[in-house]
């Protein structure tokens, strides 16, 4: 019978350097894995919230024609309270997108085209704040409404418009953008697998055949 004792030290170091490749190669997967989930619930949560945005402003566009209606089936005061709500919340979050906002847990956008996206925005924004505070007049802690007329109303359901779409072609573009981001991330794992498969075959298979050839080897030496 051959003596395999030599080759002891072989096969442990065959096994050690496979069982090292592979915990390396896990370790890097799970910090990418890590990362990748992080990153992925930050896009989903930006794609919420602009989403939110586009959904608040159509409720503002709705609101303000109500208000302009002076029609007795709608309390103008409740109207008034949703309309500083919604436009309170639109100001807020899109601030919170430009320069972060610690307290809601959200930080600048630091995508370009988002960035840029959200710059054009502005100026409708800032007309529908005008057009809101012209309704809502505030002196000495006392609240006016202000009932809209025909333009004001036209005016605030076009600058409404306009920063519907802006939020919607961000969405559908920034949402290309995080699908794409996805099929990347199962390329990588395809390939972190397949590379950790490769290398245990390599490793483990190639080094053990040669050992056990020069093992047949003495053994036929022998005979």
């Amino acid at each position: 019978m051959t003596n395999i004792k030599k080759y002891r030290k072989q096969f442990f170091r065959i096994n050690i350097l496979t069982t090292l490749i592979i915990l390396f190669s896990i370790s890097g997967l799970h910090i990418y894995e890590n990362l990748f989930q992080k990153l992925y619930i930050e896009d989903s949560s930006l794609l919420n919230l602009l989403g939110r945005q586009r959904m608040l402003a159509q409720r503002g566009a709705k609101v303000f024609v109500l208000l302009g209606s002076q029609s007795k089936s709608f309390d103008s005061s409740q109207l008034t309270n949703e309309l500083k709500e919604v436009m309170d919340q639109i100001i807020l979050m899109h601030n919170a997108f430009l320069s972060g906002n610690p307290n809601l847990e959200i930080k600048a956008v630091d995508d370009n085209e988002l960035k840029r996206g959200l710059r054009q925005a502005d100026p409708h924004l800032v007309l529908m704040t005008r057009l809101y505070r012209s309704v809502l007049k505030e002196n000495d802690g006392t609240s006016t409404i202000n009932p809209p007329g025909d333009r004001e109303r036209y005016q605030f359901v076009t600058a409404c418009n306009h920063f519907t779409s802006l939020m919607d072609r961000l969405v559908n573009s920034f949402g290309n953008e995080t699908h794409t981001k996805i099929y990347h991330h199962g390329i990588y794992e395809f390939i972190e697998i397949t590379f950790i498969l490769a290398i245990v075959f390599f490793t483990g298979f190639i080094g053990y055949r040669k050992i056990i050839k020069k093992i047949l080897s003495e053994m036929l030496q022998k005979n």
